[in-house]
Order: C-alpha cells, then structure tokens, then sequence
C-alpha cells in the first residue's frame, strides 16, 4: 500500500492510497466514532482504478493525529476479534 498527501490544512486533510478500498471504509467507519471529526469521506474514481482518495475535517485537534487514533482502535478491536476467534 502507497500513501500520498495531497493536501494538509490545520483542520483537514486529503490523502490516495492504493489498495483495496476496504481499509478506507474500515478507517471511515472509526474517524466517524470520533466526536472531534467533522467530517469523513473517501472516493474512487472507477471500480477497477485501485487508488482511494480520503478527506477527513476534523471540529479541534489534528487531522492526521485522528486518523493515526481511528487505525489504532480499529487495530485493537481486530486483535480482540482474532483473540475470540
């Protein structure tokens, strides 16, 4: 997986990353969790084009600092799962 910065603001950022857009939802799904992010979305131009555009506005703090937050309590919850498993 490759990841590219386009464009950082003190409030926002939007990213590509290739790969399986799975990650973008999962990683969506967590920063929506957050009461700090204003805002969470990702776009793919095709279904077979493999790079994943995020946006992510968050109301106080750090977008990439929340982003970095939403990988690890995903990440934690998936060890849980595999625990159970």
């Amino acid at each position: 997986m490759d990841v590219k910065l386009i464009k950082k603001e003190d409030n926002a950022v939007e990213f590509a990353m290739t790969g399986d857009k799975t990650i973008a939802m999962l990683v969506r799904g967590y920063l929506l969790q957050d009461e700090n992010v204003d805002f969470a979305a990702f776009a793919q131009d095709h279904p077979l084009v493999d790079e994943v555009r995020m946006f992510v506005r968050v109301k106080k703090g750090d977008p990439v600092e929340a982003i970095r937050s939403a990988i690890e309590r995903a990440k934690a919850d998936l060890i849980q799962l595999q625990s159970l498993l």
